[in-house]
């Protein structure tokens, strides 16, 4: 199995500047450049059905896998996810509350790293290296 909980730092995008900007008015340009151009590094913590996803970003989401939570992935905006372990890979289901759309980040973990895949009206991947 692989290893899931550690660092990871950014490497590269795909597609992901046409992700963010399907959020139309959602997200504004100034935040789209500061996502896109961003190289974070992410820290993945597990402890049982729990697990803390923390971004040097400043972005932190905790979570119980299985039960839904409240993600505050943009400020200002009602969103709902929930989160479920399968293998390798958590995959995280979003509904906005306002708009009633929906989407997935899906964390793909492997020995070399991490690859986030975005769904929802665009697909998008942030790709990240073991650290």
């Amino acid at each position: 199995m692989v290893q899931i909980a550690g660092k990871y730092t950014h490497d590269r995008n795909e597609n992901f500047e046409a992700y963010m900007q399907s959020f139309g008015p959602l997200v504004t340009p100034e935040v789209i450049t500061q996502y896109v151009n961003s190289k974070p590094t992410i820290e993945v913590k597990l402890d049982g059905n729990n697990c803390t996803i923390s971004s040097s970003g400043g972005q932190t989401q905790s979570f119980t896998f299985g039960q839904a939570y409240k993600d505050d992935l943009f400020a200002g905006h009602d969103i709902e996810s929930t989160a479920t372990l399968n293998g390798n890979k958590i995959e995280i289901k979003t509904v906005s509350k306002k708009s009633g759309n929906s989407g997935a980040r899906i964390y793909e973990f492997s020995d070399e790293g991490l690859v986030i895949h975005y769904t929802g009206g665009v697909e998008a991947k942030r790709f990240y290296k073991r650290a």
